[in-house]
């Protein structure tokens, strides 16, 4: 995604804030104009610890192969994992992968365990058949689902932006409107359960909105735990995030 959008290929889409961090540090003028999970009053908990039986609580994955993807906020939750237990990167054996080799790699046993959310977790655990497991950490982290546009189509294409904006406003409407609905698209599109959708289905609290102040504190950590831990090039600064962090494009009702 940001891929395309850097290329020219995209003009906004959504991302996690783990990649607007590393972006940004990047020099590359990625911006955030919008969040997708500001419904219901919980924060959203993207991420599990699938694991094998080996591994029952958090303390478990030392010594074991687990699976992240870098550069995402699952390797940014995984840190956090990590840190809460007192172990450190190299007390794991860790390997980046793809979501989707995830699955294929803990069910055949080559991994110990991965850290990904839906729909993947629940594919790993129903094909494992008893195999695997779901280790959950409540209040670890709270995952930020990001509009995110380039500077340059902030300048060029403000209104451009406005009536993207005013899309996904009409689209959380419809989606309290008509919740088994919408619902069945999207476990059909993402090829998912649906009675696992409709459980999780709660959990995503979907309704678009912008804390600056708070997505703002949020790049700030992410972007020095991506400095301490050297995952940027050396010279790497950190950015005035509330540059990165647009308001105007949403209603203010919708804040």
């Amino acid at each position: 995604m940001l891929d395309a959008l850097v290329g020219g290929r995209v003009t906004f889409g959504t991302a996690a804030e783990t990649p607007v961090v590393f972006s940004n540090l990047n020099g590359l003028p990625v911006r955030i104009i919008a969040t997708l999970q500001n419904g219901g009053g919980q924060p959203h908990e993207p991420f599990v610890l699938v694991a094998n039986q080996s591994i029952q609580t958090p303390k478990d994955i030392k010594g074991k192969r687990i699976g992240y993807s870098q550069g995402t906020n699952a390797h940014y939750y995984l840190a956090k994992l990590l840190d809460s237990t007192q172990l450190k990167f190299s007390d794991i054996q860790a390997t980046s992968l793809t979501p989707s080799d995830f699955v294929t790699a803990a069910v055949n046993g080559t991994l110990d365990g991965f850290i990904w959310g839906e729909p993947f977790a629940s594919q790993a655990i129903g094909f494992s058949k008893g195999k695997l497991h779901a280790v959950e950490s409540p209040g670890l982290y709270k995952g930020i689902s990001a509009v995110i546009t380039l500077q340059s189509t902030i300048d060029q294409k403000p209104e451009l932006l406005r009536q993207a904006i005013q899309a996904l406003i009409a689209a959380d409407a419809e989606i309290k409107a008509n919740p088994d609905k919408s619902i069945q698209t999207v476990a059909t599109r993402v090829n998912f359960d649906l009675a696992l959708a409709k459980d999780y289905w709660p959990k995503l609290n979907l309704g678009i909105g912008l804390d600056k102040a708070a997505v703002v504190r949020e790049l700030e950590s992410q972007a020095k735990w991506a400095i301490e831990n050297k995952l940027v090039r050396a010279d790497a600064n950190i950015p005035d995030f509330n540059q990165v962090v647009v308001e105007g494009f949403i209603p203010a009702k919708h804040r």
